[in-house]
Formats: structure tokens, sequence, C-alpha cells
């Protein structure tokens, strides 16, 4: 017998019989009297086991249950484990969400919502058939109607990488209800409040002591520390300054920031703002967490320093990847068109993952965009003028398209560009052919300004 997971109140215990997983053990103990005495009575885990049986005799995928005990104001539920499985975390992202909607539409057909729907609930086994694991989020309704369709469509889409496409396709079997198109619209909506409010909520108690940092204050700085992170936050400031006094490990240099590396961190450190403004870093890392908290790439967040004087800094991972620009300049043109094609697809869909969630980047050009090649990822850096808004207009959407057309060396061809456009789209729900017709007509009026080994880079949109 050995601990599998433990959060509070509640945790999985494995059973094993010569050396192999054959059952598991969840153990609702809660440590406050009420809490037991609630749970002595209406036991948590008697309720999810009768659901898992009201499911399984429905015939929807779930694990075999073995057994109840009660005693005193704890229970626990014995079910017979799926070995060997896979958790859905585990899975390629691109087909996370399509096993979900999956899932989600059995569900609702045999007359079940679910409350907490997201892929640590769900596992596959060996033959790759999926699993619901935990039940104890999932109701019966003699009717499923609208609302529950919308309220468990919406936490698939908040919990994947799936597009309004994907909803409709998996939305046709309800059109007795409503049309699908109309359907995935309500969800997205509905998916985006939620998930706004969410992320407002997460960013604000970082500013907090609790689960997400922890508070050092001085008699010369306060900071936010990232909890887990075990940094000398005055002795990282310090080497920072020593650096700029010294030259040495400078990333960058400007009046409003100046960024030097120590040891595994970036320090980026920022002039005083205007008189009873927010300090620059504090909003470079509100901005960061909002896209950490998305599920947008970014530096990973260590710390946050605000000095007596209105001064601040900003301590993150260093990213060790190349800036976009820099990488299409010297290495994009000895990729094969099929590579090409790739990453410029690989990047329309995380642009319109950031738009179609709301999210506006001020400065979104491609010098403070950082690529993995191998990966496909993007890194999206200078993060103060960050944030998801309750409705991103057409202008900011194409502001953002053009900054992105401008920033790359012209060499990049409209195929390339257009396989952008494409992958955009097909997040955000545009008529591609209108996108491109729209950004090439914004972006004809300027020029082309990228950065290079050589430094700044100036071209027009004619070889001449």
């Amino acid at each position: 017998m050995k601990l599998f997971q433990e959060r509070s109140s509640r945790k999985i215990v494995v059973l094993e019989k010569q050396g192999s997983t054959e059952y598991f053990c969840k153990v609702y103990d809660a440590s406050d009297f009420l809490s037991r005495m609630r749970n002595r009575f209406f036991p948590k885990t008697l309720k999810e086991a009768d659901m898992l049986g009201r499911l399984k005799e429905k015939g929807l995928p779930v694990p075999e249950i073995q057994g109840h005990m009660l005693h005193a104001g704890a229970s626990a539920l014995i079910t017979r484990a799926i070995e060997p499985a896979q958790s859905l975390w585990e899975v390629d992202p691109s087909i996370r969400g399509t096993i979900m909607l999956e899932m989600a539409v059995l569900l609702l057909k045999h007359g079940f919502s679910h409350r907490d729907m997201h892929p640590g609930n769900i596992i596959l086994d060996s033959s790759g058939r999926a699993f619901l694991i935990d039940a104890y989020e999932i109701s019966a309704h003699g009717r499923i109607g609208k609302r529950e369709i919308i309220r468990l469509f919406a936490q698939i889409f908040n919990a994947s990488n799936i597009s309004p496409a994907d909803l409709e396709k998996h939305l046709v079997g309800f059109q007795h209800i409503d049309d699908s198109a109309t359907l995935a619209a309500k969800i997205v909506r509905s998916a985006l409040r939620t998930k706004r409010r969410y992320v407002r909520k997460r960013v604000k108690r970082s500013m907090r002591e609790g689960s997400f940092s922890t508070v050092l204050k001085t008699g010369n700085f306060s900071a936010w520390i990232r909890r887990g992170e075990a940094i000398d936050v005055e002795s990282i400031i310090a080497r920072h300054e020593a650096n700029l006094a010294n030259g040495i490990d400078i990333l960058k240099v400007q009046d409003k920031t100046q960024l030097s590396r120590v040891d595994q961190y970036c320090v980026k450190s920022y002039r005083k703002s205007w008189p009873f403004g927010e300090p620059y870093a504090r909003r470079s890392w509100k901005g960061l967490l909002t896209l950490v908290f998305n599920g947008i790439k970014t530096a990973g967040p260590v710390a946050l320093v605000v000095f007596k004087d209105g001064r601040s800094s900003l301590i993150t991972s260093v990213l060790d990847h190349q800036d976009l620009d820099q990488f299409i300049g010297e290495s994009y043109r000895t990729l094969d068109m099929h590579e090409r094609i790739g990453i410029a697809r690989a990047f329309g869909s995380v642009i319109g993952t950031l738009h179609s969630r709301r999210i506006y980047h001020a400065d979104l050009k491609a010098c403070n965009i950082k690529i993995d090649p191998e990966t496909r990822e993007f890194f999206f850096l200078d993060t103060d003028r960050v944030g998801q808004q309750r409705h991103l207009s057409k202008d900011r959407v194409y502001e953002n398209l053009v900054q992105i057309n401008t920033s790359i060396p012209r060499f990049v061809s409209r195929g390339e560009r257009m396989s952008f456009i494409n992958a955009y789209a097909a997040r955000t729900g545009q008529n591609p052919k209108e996108v491109f017709i729209r950004v090439w007509e914004l972006s004809r009026t300027r020029g082309i300004l990228y950065c290079s080994s050589e430094g700044d880079r100036f071209e027009g949109w004619i070889e001449k």
C-alpha cells in the first residue's frame, strides 16, 4: 500500500498485489468537526460510489467499484485499477481536447452533466479507451438542457486547446436544443467570462502571501517570490546592479529598462513609474501571470521586487532560445518548405489562441517572442502591457497582426504568411482571406523593422 495523491482532506492510496497496482482507495477524512459530521451522515465517497454505479449501468466507461467503508467521520471508496493506464495530461495536446469532447457528448447523451471536467479526471487504458475516474461532481438529469451543455463544453474549452469549429462538430447531436454554431458561440462567451474571472482572481492572489507567492519585506524593498523558489533576492539584485555598472552579462539596456543575466535568472529593472502610477515591474508581473494562467508560454515568473523609491525589478527564469526575428533571419532559410510551413502554422495557432482568449499584447513584435524550433513553441516577453479584455476590438487584433507582419524579414513569402493566417483564423473563427487582405492593406504603409545579430534592420516591401 502506498500514497498516490493527497489534497487537503482527500487522499488516494494504491493497493498492490505482487508488485502491480490492483486497487485504488479514495479516502475522505476531514480535519474539522463540522466536515466530519457532514461526511458521517452524507459520505462523499458513498455519493461518488452511487454515481459510478449509475454510470456503469448506462454503459459509460468508469472503474469497477470493489467496496465502500465508513468509520466515524471518515469514508473510503475502493475501485479496481485500470492498468496499464495513461493520464490524459500525458496525451498530445492536439487530441486531448477531442477526447474530452467525446466524453462530454457521451455523458450528455445519457443524461449526465459534469461540474469538474478536466484532463486529470480522465485516463486511457492500453487500447486508448478513455475512462472517467472522478464522478463526485457528476449529476444526473431527467432532461439535458442548454445550460448543462454550455457549462460542460465551456469547461473543456478552457481546459484544452480546442477551437470554435471543434465545438461545432461535437454539438451537431444537440441541434434539437439550438443550432450548433449558436451553441458554440454561447459556449465560447461563457468560457471566456469564466476564464477571465479565474485568471484575474489568481493574479490578484499572487500579490499576497498564499499558495502562489511568499512575501518578503525589508527596509529597502518589498518582494513577492513564487513559492518554491529558494532565492536570495538581495544578492540577485546586487549582482544585477554590478552587471550593469561593469557591462557584464547584459542582455538589453534602454531608458526604461535594463536586463542582465544572473546565473539561471533574468533580472529586468525598471525606472520609476509616473506619479501615482503602478510600478512597471508589477504591471509586467501581472501580464506574465495572465499568460501563465492561460497556458501561454512565457519566461517562468520567479519574483517581483518594488523598492521604496519607486523603482522596481522583475526576476524570471532565463530563456536561452533565439528571438523569433533573429531565428528567421539566420536559420529560417536553411529549413525545407515543410518545416517552414509547420513553424508558420504553429505560430499562427498560438497567436490565434492568444486572441481567442481576448488577450492583448501591446508590443507583439517578433523581437519580443522567443522560439524553440524543435518543439515549435513560442514564448512571449515584455509583458508590462499585456491584459485579458472583456472584448478585444478589431483595431487591436489587426494592430497585433500588423506588428508581427512588419517585424519579420521581407524574404518570408506570402504563402508562408498565408499559412500563418490560416492557422490563426482556424483558432479565432475568422475568414482567413479577409484577415490576410486587411493585414496587407495596413502593412503596406509601414516599413519592415526587425533585429538581427548585426543590429536593427529596416526594409521596404519592394526590393530595390
